[in-house]
């Protein structure tokens, strides 16, 4: 068997949301060295870190280590929590020979040797190792993929090319889509957390003043002035929406998914992004704008959509939600 080229490799990192980079990067380190001891960042340690969100601690270390399991190295490794950039105190007289670091960690990596001059220890050859890139040609992140825009593969959730394209529903589908993606709930007296109160998406025009009579803004409003497919409103004015920073309008034939709503809602959760609350007025039909804005939600959002005769269906997005979304999309003919 042909030795590998350290005998004791560190290497640490916060693996949230384990995606492809992670993978990548745990591999390198398994099939270059005898033994490596992986650090992964504490909840006390995510906490400090501002604007950071991370799962708990014991779920990306159990993903981690299922990783390792899968290849056969999990005896090869050792984890534990780091409290700080630092090399955890349990190892720090270790003979390890090098740290492998991702561009966002070789700040730290050089803190660590540093701190070893300063102790008059021998320094650690940093080896560099690249971030993984998604599909269009940023680096995969569990920030991307918490935002909605990438799954853990690096494949955009929404293909660019959709948005000079348009979806035509197939009959065979309709059935399939009366069925609820979500939960039913009462509109008029469901409790939202605060959280969800502050991520609500809301469908159609019924499900939208529910939620405004109740003093509650959506951060995206979608109607267009039908109910059952019949015309109730004249103007947008007539529904006594709450104000509303940002109004788009777009065209959007029934049983269709238009290129501009594609277009606009991409433009939209840029703007609900920096903190805007916007109404979308679509002329035509809205009922299908729910699948490309699952596609579009951030990880975590609710989005609320009227059912005909069944009430307001509530969606928590997830990643199950959005590849449900996206094989309903890949059923659609494509013009």
């Amino acid at each position: 068997m042909k030795q590998k080229q350290f005998a004791l490799l560190g290497c640490g990192g916060t693996f949230d949301l384990l995606h492809s980079g992670h993978e990548a990067f745990l591999t390198f380190a398994i099939l270059h060295a005898e033994k490596v001891l992986i650090g992964i960042t504490s909840d006390t340690y995510v906490k400090k870190q501002k604007g950071q969100i991370a799962e708990a601690y014991v779920i990306r270390r159990n993903a981690v280590q299922q990783f390792l399991r899968k290849y056969h190295a999990f005896e090869k490794t050792e984890i534990l929590p780091l409290d700080s950039v630092y090399i955890p105190t349990t190892w720090e007289n270790l003979p390890i020979d090098a740290i492998l670091a991702t561009p966002d960690s070789e700040g730290g990596a050089k803190r660590i040797n540093l701190k070893r001059q300063k102790e008059g220890k021998s320094e650690l050859v940093i080896i560099p190792f690249p971030l993984s890139i998604a599909e269009d040609g940023l680096p995969i992140s569990s920030t991307r993929i918490r935002e909605g825009i990438i799954d853990r593969q690096g494949r955009l959730w929404v293909n660019p090319d959709w948005k000079e394209k348009t979806f035509i529903l197939p009959e065979p589908l309709r059935k399939t889509l009366q069925k609820p993606i979500g939960e039913i709930i009462d509109a008029k007296t469901s409790t939202l957390s605060s959280q969800e109160t502050a991520s609500l998406i809301a469908v159609g025009d019924v499900t939208t003043t529910l939620f405004h009579n109740r003093g509650i803004v959506p951060r995206l409003s979608v109607i267009d002035l039908t109910v059952e497919r019949k015309k109730r409103y004249a103007t947008v004015d007539e529904l006594g929406l709450k104000p509303i920073n940002l109004t788009y309008s777009a065209q959007n034939t029934p049983g269709h998914i238009s290129s501009e709503i594609f277009q606009i809602c991409g433009e939209i959760f840029q703007r609900i992004k920096e903190g805007k609350n916007v109404l979308l007025h679509v002329i035509g039909e809205e009922d299908l704008t729910v699948l490309p804005i699952l596609l579009y939600a951030p990880l975590g959002w609710v989005v609320c959509y009227g059912q005909p005769r069944k009430g307001t269906v509530k969606v928590v997005v997830s990643e199950r939600i959005k590849q449900q979304a996206r094989t309903l999309l890949s059923k659609f003919t494509i013009r």
